[in-house]
Formats: structure tokens, sequence, C-alpha cells
């Protein structure tokens, strides 16, 4: 299992990802520039291992990251610190 680590704003971009917002609508949210958005996206997807929204999506819904709040409100950053990358879902079924 691979160990993903997502600083609290990824975490914030990844949850209005799930939502369906655009680049756009994520950077006005958190009062910052589409292309920041852009740049954190990348970052993400190399951290988490996806080439995609849809494979982020997936993984952050996965994860518990799609549920109100921010993880560390939740309590769950430890699970989804440690959550699968995509290459292991296979295995897991």
């Amino acid at each position: 299992m691979t160990d993903v680590r997502l600083t609290p704003r990824e975490r914030e971009i990844v949850q209005l990802l799930i939502r369906g917002c655009s680049n756009s609508e994520i950077a006005t949210q958190l009062g910052t520039q589409p292309q920041t958005v852009k740049n954190q996206l990348t970052t993400v997807f190399a951290k988490v291992g996806v080439r995609s929204r849809l494979q982020l999506a997936v993984w952050g819904v996965r994860s518990g990251l799609d549920t109100a709040g921010s993880a560390d409100d939740r309590g769950e950053a430890d699970r989804q610190s440690s959550a699968a990358s995509p290459t292991d879902w296979n295995r897991r079924a």
C-alpha cells in the first residue's frame, strides 16, 4: 500500500474537484488563481499516481475526502494519508 500525504490545501482542492468544480471555480472558492490550482493539481496527480481528474476524484472518494469538512476536522487524516494508490486497487479486489 502506498502512503499518500496531502497538505490541507491539497485535500481542499480534491474535495472541490470531487464536487465537480472547475479549476476556475476552485480558485475562486480558495481565493487564488486558476493557474495555481492547475499547478497544485499536477502535484497531487503525481503524489497519488493518477493521470486524470476522474481518477483523482475516484481516489478521493475511496479515501473518504468526499464528505463535508476537511479530513482533519473529521479525524480521518490518518485514514486518508494511508489510502491505497490506484495501482493497489486491483490487488484489493
